[in-house]
């Protein structure tokens, strides 16, 4: 078999954002994360303590690996966050809070 070979110039790559994790790496957010209730039908109390003011992203994807939610947080080293998940299908959801220097998942059950 021969496969087309391409000249780096010919291809294009943008990315704007946070990677969630290294390429080769993955390492655990040194943070204390807590989210509650948990399980909820309604509202989700998402608090994270890091030991330096950093850029975040929250990523809440379901169980299929979809990204139903994310936001950023610039330049804080905690945060507090509800969140109104009502409108979310009832079922086992992936909180995933990350850095440049890493990231922290927990699992999220919203209920009926």
């Amino acid at each position: 078999h021969s496969f087309p070979t391409r000249r780096s110039s010919d291809l294009i790559f943008s990315y704007n954002g946070i990677a969630l994790t290294g390429l080769l790496t993955h390492s655990v957010l040194d943070a204390q994360i807590s989210l509650s209730p948990n399980p909820t039908s309604e509202q989700i109390n998402i608090q994270l303590t890091y030991k330096e003011p950093s850029n975040f992203r929250l990523n809440i994807n379901n169980i299929s690996g979809d990204l139903v939610y994310f936001e950023d947080f610039e330049d804080v080293s905690t945060i507090n966050k509800s969140l109104d998940i009502t409108h979310f299908p009832a079922g086992t959801y992936i909180l995933t809070i990350a850095n440049r220097r890493g990231s922290l998942s927990r699992k999220l059950v919203k209920i009926e």
